[in-house]
């Protein structure tokens, strides 16, 4: 192991980080495996930092003096290397070599802070908890999650976390996959979250056109609703049906939804078995980007 003194980025690149775990094992909810192959294979830029990412940088040194002076430990920030399975890797927010602990420190928000108060590891973080112990072989990791006030008064849940070996087992299969994945430029399959890139001149200029029809007739709706609310609120038309030259303005009454919910003969029934066949259709939208 050595302290982060080399390039991080691209040290990362060439293998499969702790973090990069939970979304192999899908249950990450920031990520899929198909993104993650992506961003690996350079196909698309991993994501900048968010005020969430941000605030824990901040505060994670903060974090660590307060752990190490409660156990009377140093947990320095090293870089770590499986030694059969280079590629697996771990950034450690802290790791004590004499006796070979592992410190993860997370600045999470309230419910997952409160989580690990009652000794709880969101499941979002075990996956990289249990990739951190194989990397390191390490005996056992302190998960800290660690929060503040607005006068920046610590709070700290240290929770336990020992090594899982049928669950390594798991985790060492699908991280092997997933790697052979990126180092042959194989797709991994795309979940319902996913959205494959492509690159086509022709499409991307129909969906332009696309996009300048939308936005027109956007403008024309608008209009159109001003107009007829100007029309159906005169004197003359107001809740009549009239005739005006070619034009008739009806007055049509039609009945509400049947509130299936209020039946309280349906109450315990499952509706879902009699409904008919699901569809499969397409929607087009657009964004700017941030």
């Amino acid at each position: 192991m050595e302290q982060r003194t080399v390039d991080w980025y691209e040290w990362r690149k060439a293998g499969l980080g702790a973090s990069d775990a939970p979304v192999v094992m899908g249950v990450s909810p920031w990520s899929t495996p198909y993104q993650l192959w992506e961003q690996k294979t350079g196909k698309t830029e991993k994501n900048a930092g968010n005020w969430a990412t941000n605030r824990g940088n901040e505060m994670e040194p903060r974090a660590r003096a307060t752990i190490e002076l409660n156990l009377g430990l140093d947990f320095p920030a090293v870089l770590a290397e499986h030694p059969t399975f280079p590629w697996m890797r771990a950034s450690l927010d802290g790791y004590n070599e004499e006796f070979k602990i592992v410190l993860e420190i997370k600045c999470p928000g309230k419910e997952d802070h409160d989580k690990a108060g009652h000794g709880e590891i969101p499941s979002k973080y075990y996956p990289q908890l249990q990739h951190q112990l194989f990397v390191t072989g390490a005996k056992k990791l302190f998960y800290y999650s660690y929060a503040e006030d607005e006068n920046k008064n610590g709070d700290g849940h240290l929770v336990e976390v020992l090594p899982n070996i049928e669950y390594m087992k798991e985790l060492l299969d699908k991280m092997m996959k997933f790697w052979k994945c990126v180092q042959t430029n194989t797709e991994p399959e795309l979940g319902e979250k996913d959205y494959k890139n492509i690159r086509s001149a022709v499409i991307h200029e129909d969906l332009y056109s696309w996009k300048r029809i939308k936005d027109n007739i956007s403008i024309l709706e608008k209009q159109l609703e001003e107009v007829t609310k100007r029309i159906l609120e005169k004197e003359d038309v107001k809740g009549k049906r009239v005739r005006c030259g070619n034009f008739k303005i009806s007055l049509t009454t039609r009945k509400g939804n049947v509130q299936y919910t209020k039946i309280p003969q349906l109450e315990n029934v499952d509706l879902d078995k009699y409904r008919g066949k699901p569809s499969v259709y397409q929607t087009i939208s657009y964004k700017e980007k941030d």
